[in-house]
């Protein structure tokens, strides 16, 4: 029973019971831009490649970064960082804000907000 228990226990603490249910449809969109970031909060880095970053126009989700789609990138080793690199759509101007979901807590966290241009290009890996 204890190896049970002790199995359930590594494995909530390995593996999140939740992950986010974003999802976004490119096909809906007539343009495109690309964001190039970190995540910085409460003054540290999230270097945690299982973590999503997730951009929004109000609740409508309009681009995802996680390591499943491959725009979570590590270069801990050869820049410092974990990138966060989403592909972000829409059909005009508006207002972006960004969602981080942390992979270990559970927490989501909004990070910060851009305006969207069509076919924009935000941030690079310097």
């Amino acid at each position: 029973m204890r190896k049970i228990l002790l199995l359930i226990l590594l494995l909530s603490v390995c593996y999140p019971a939740v992950i986010p249910d974003w999802t976004v449809n490119a096909a809906d969109y007539e343009f495109s831009g690309s964001v190039t970031s970190i995540v910085i909060i409460n003054d540290v880095e999230q270097a945690d490649v299982n973590d999503w970053l997730g951009a929004f126009v109000g609740d409508e989700c309009r681009g995802i970064a996680s390591l499943e789609n491959n725009s979570v990138l590590d270069y801990t080793v050869q820049l410092g960082h974990v990138f966060f690199t989403p592909t972000v759509y829409g059909n005009e101007s508006a207002t972006m804000t960004f969602t981080h979901w942390d992979f270990v807590t559970g927490i989501y966290t909004e990070v910060g907000s851009l305006e969207y241009l069509p076919n924009m290009i935000e941030g690079d890996f310097d």
